[in-house]
């Protein structure tokens, strides 16, 4: 109902509008924006005639193009930003539904142990029945905050926060 009101009345209206034909007199910005389009579009229109012409080296280009893409894909890093190191990670557990509090206490002493090894941290708070995914109480659920110790002191690709994390989740799933 809506929609068919709309349509039937205001989107007219709104298109009377912009739709107004174009005044005589153009500021000089718009002249000059209309001179480098006209110029760029005639460049645009010469290259693909040129190319039409000659398809073989149309493919060809086409095929360096596409080699010089994949190869730029596969050597950048996959993020345009690198990841940050904050100097600390949360982690989230969840058990199966049916688990009880004390089945998630006993993996959180499990986790204890794990990051109790870990030179790069600095201190961790484990928070039993509370879900940072789902935000709320849940006996099969449990939260970590993990702070890691200062840059300095963990110096090397090996201690960023990314590397504990690999190494925790490769401890953690085994």
């Amino acid at each position: 109902m809506i929609s068919g009101f709309n349509s039937l009345t205001l989107t007219p209206a709104v298109c009377a509008l912009l739709l107004r034909p174009t005044p005589t007199h153009k500021a000089r910005l718009f002249l000059w924006f209309d001179k480098m389009n006209d110029w760029m579009q005639r460049v645009y229109d010469a290259s693909v005639k040129w190319l039409l012409a000659r398809p073989v080296i149309a493919i060809g280009s086409y095929i360096v193009i596409s080699v010089i893409a994949i190869l730029m894909f596969v050597k950048w890093p996959s993020t345009f930003i690198p990841e940050e190191d904050d100097g600390y990670f949360m982690i989230a557990i969840q058990l199966p539904a049916a688990s009880s509090l004390e089945r998630t206490q006993m993996v959180g002493k499990q986790i204890d142990a794990i990051l109790s090894e870990y030179p790069e941290v600095k201190t961790y708070l484990g928070v039993n029945g509370f879900s940072i995914m789902g935000g709320g109480q849940l006996p099969n659920a449990a939260t970590y905050f993990v702070v890691l110790k200062n840059w300095k002191e963990r110096a090397g690709k090996e201690h960023t926060a990314q590397a504990v994390v690999n190494r925790f989740n490769g401890q953690a799933y085994a």
